[in-house]
């Protein structure tokens, strides 16, 4: 049987020491509950809109999610473009495995990859 889902879950993001609360989507009223509760927090992007509403409420570190299903880094790269010169970071996760997460890596815009090991298939 699975556990609950709840609604942030635990991701580290640069070391053990370095936690971060990410989300699938970006909704305002969690971004509002981690600010409230001091949550280091990445809210999930998949769109230009998803990327504008975090930077509203001052996010920088987002969490690319579904990455492989939403076009991979060379859409993280596109939708991305016109905010190069806010250098945000990027936590990409789904669909990253051994055979792709060499793509993400090599990429500027990447943080850390989140679950590369946990996702064997190419």
């Amino acid at each position: 049987r699975r556990p609950p889902r709840s609604t942030l879950s635990s991701s580290a993001a640069a070391s053990d020491v370095y936690k971060r609360q990410v989300a699938p989507g970006c909704n305002p009223k969690i971004i509002d509950l981690a600010k409230k509760n001091n949550l280091l927090f990445s809210p999930g992007i998949c769109s230009p809109t998803d990327i504008e509403i975090s930077l509203d409420y001052g996010c920088n570190v987002l969490k690319f999610f579904p990455a492989e299903n939403s076009g991979g880094i060379k859409y993280l790269d596109s939708i991305n473009n016109p905010y190069k010169h806010l250098n945000l970071n990027y936590i990409p996760l789904g669909g990253i495995n051994i055979s792709n997460v060499k793509n993400y890596l090599d990429s500027n815009l990447i943080l850390a990859v989140g679950n590369p090991i946990l996702d064997p298939s190419p």
